[in-house]
């Protein structure tokens, strides 16, 4: 069980809960659940997509190809498209997709693109 405080923040009316473990044991699964959480959570990084094959025909930035690749090759269950919390947008204004997915997910997109520049 688990007691709560409510502290003052710098003087200025600022509140924050601060949770309190009682014994060793919640301690042990708070940073468990924390560890758990960290392979799960999604965050966005925008990936430079200039130098890959993201141009159509006409010269235009068509990131479409690679979005199809990165689904079907990544994770692709964790995608939106399929029920994930996972999403991509591509951002045209500087050749580049904002990928909002997880940690692993991030490493591995990274390493498909660096494979594919080389």
């Amino acid at each position: 069980m688990r007691s709560f405080s409510v502290l003052s923040v710098l003087g200025i009316g600022l509140l924050c809960c601060v949770a309190l473990a009682q014994d060793k044991s919640h301690e042990v699964s708070a940073a468990d659940d924390v560890a758990a959480a960290q392979n799960t959570k999604v965050y966005p990084v925008t990936y430079r997509l200039e130098d890959l094959p993201v141009w159509s025909k006409d010269g235009h930035y068509d990131p479409n190809l690679m979005i199809m690749l990165i689904h079907s090759s990544i994770s692709p269950k964790s995608w939106e498209a399929l029920g994930g919390p996972s999403t991509m947008a591509p951002y045209a204004q500087n050749f580049s997709l904002v990928v909002s997915t997880t940690s692993d997910n991030h490493d591995a997109l990274s390493a498909l693109l660096k494979q594919l520049r080389r």
